[in-house]
């Protein structure tokens, strides 16, 4: 089974490590990123094509880690960068950073990119809006949003608005809302919501265990996903699942198979993967 790992992370103490929430995490390099890989396939069955890296808070807004990490992967692999708002980005930089393999920017609403208790929080959407949309149109990058879906509020929120209208995004971890209970099911109907709003919104069947997930809800939830539109849900193994209750584990695979069947998981699996990164056709130098 061929799968494109839309969402991991490497973490190097080669390069400062930031501490967040009063937690540093240990090392994951890409030579154990290789080691994961190779047990995947002779384990599992399972091969590993290419996949995007997804900068952690824990090397802040450091664009060297990310480019020698790609380096290191090789052309298969794809970085997703965070970016302070507040800094100057100029449309060179974009180039040069595209050309090294970034394809997408992230934005942690977990821990403190936004604040909804900001008093300047209509200036941060207004920025970050900018931002989104002047990526899309300078170099075709999306951007990815680390949110709970109940955050979202309503259809009537800025942060709802903002995605809907954005050129294109995408929600990590299935929106952080798998378990039960009125705010879970309000948070997911609200990601449901938009994944109907067209094709600019993309969620990430990835993280299960960042909370603590009943199997058969879980597989409530992707059948619900991938029933809206299959082609916007896109498969990740979060490794190495750091702060995750429940880390990846090769049956998560067999779950995601087992609940959307196995034409729409090669869909989920690898093939949407690889377009929303650009990777379909082509290779990174």
């Amino acid at each position: 089974m061929r799968v494109f790992d839309a969402h991991f992370h490497i973490i190097d103490d080669m390069f400062p490590l930031i501490s967040n929430d009063g937690f540093i995490p240990g090392c994951f390099h890409c030579d154990d990123y290789k080691k994961f890989q190779h047990a995947l396939l002779q384990d599992h069955q399972c091969e590993l094509l290419g996949g995007a890296v997804v900068s952690v808070s824990f090397q802040g807004y450091d664009k060297s880690y990310l480019l020698d990490t790609l380096q290191k992967l090789g052309g298969h692999y794809v970085g997703v960068l965070q970016v302070d708002l507040c800094a100057s980005v100029s449309d060179a930089d974009l180039y040069d950073l595209h050309a090294k393999g970034i394809r997408a920017v992230r934005f942690n609403f977990q821990r403190g990119v936004v604040s909804s208790h900001d008093k300047d929080i209509d200036l941060q959407y207004a920025t970050l809006e900018a931002f989104i949309h002047r990526i899309y149109q300078v170099v075709g990058w999306h951007a990815e949003f680390y949110i709970r879906s109940s955050s979202l509020i309503n259809s009537s929120s800025s942060l709802f608005r903002l995605l809907a209208t954005a050129p294109k995004v995408v929600i990590d971890h299935l929106g952080m809302e798998v378990n039960g209970g009125e705010e879970g099911e309000l948070g997911f109907g609200l990601l449901l919501e938009l994944l109907r709003t067209g094709k600019n919104v993309n969620v990430k069947a990835s993280g299960f265990g960042r909370t603590l997930v009943d199997k058969e809800m879980l597989i409530s939830r992707l059948q619900a996903l991938v029933a809206v539109r299959p082609e916007g849900l896109v498969f990740g193994t979060d490794v190495p699942g750091t702060r995750a209750r429940v880390p990846f584990e090769p049956g998560d695979i067999d779950v995601l198979v087992g609940a959307v069947g196995e034409e729409r998981a090669r869909l989920v699996l690898f093939e949407n993967g690889r377009k929303l990164y650009h990777m379909d056709g082509e290779l990174l130098q």
